[in-house]
């Protein structure tokens, strides 16, 4: 398990200071109030999937 670690470890290091840094160049210019728009345009989507799976549900029992 140790090798394995050792063999895996850069790659997935390398992967996830990538992924930081791109994050922080998408989020670096939000500002505190972008932040609550993309927070509730979250929770309408998690809103209107929910509704989504319920329509798709009522459409196989038909």
């Amino acid at each position: 398990m140790a090798a394995l670690m050792r063999k895996d470890l850069p790659g997935l290091t390398k992967s996830a200071g990538t992924t930081l840094e791109g994050l922080a160049a998408v989020t670096g210019p939000l500002t505190a109030e972008d932040g609550q728009q993309v927070k509730v345009a979250l929770q309408r989507f998690t809103a209107a999937a929910g509704q989504l799976e319920q329509i798709a549900a009522k459409a196989e029992s038909a």
